[in-house]
């Protein structure tokens, strides 16, 4: 049976091992420790655990691994921390970003 969680816009979705993997290896964490913390993850969740349950327990142990990683993985919960203000940050970041050359874009939608 597939596990299911629940997002933080409320929508239901399959648990997708991969896209935590994905999350931890751009937060920093190698291949094998971002394997090895979805893997502990996994086991822990339960159907309809919320990403922000995942989030928290994937963060506390990647914490154990290693301290900057950890900060990175917690951009993501300043921005949303943030509320509607956020995009308004959002903006400025990406007009910063586009300012050195960098291609931005804003209120993206992830599927």
């Amino acid at each position: 049976m597939a596990l299911t969680i629940i997002k933080a816009s409320g929508q239901k979705e399959e648990f997708n091992i991969e896209k935590l993997v994905d999350s931890l290896i751009r937060s920093g964490a190698s291949s094998d420790i971002a394997w090895d913390i979805a893997k502990k993850v996994k086991k822990q969740i339960s159907q309809s655990s919320h990403t922000k349950h995942i989030f928290r327990m994937a963060r506390r142990l990647l914490k154990q691994y290693t301290q900057a990683s950890d900060m990175k993985y917690s951009i993501k919960r300043a921005l949303y921390s943030l509320g509607p203000a956020g995009y308004q940050f959002e903006k400025y970041f990406a007009g910063i970003l586009r300012a050195y050359g960098y291609e931005a874009e804003t209120h993206v939608r992830q599927s």
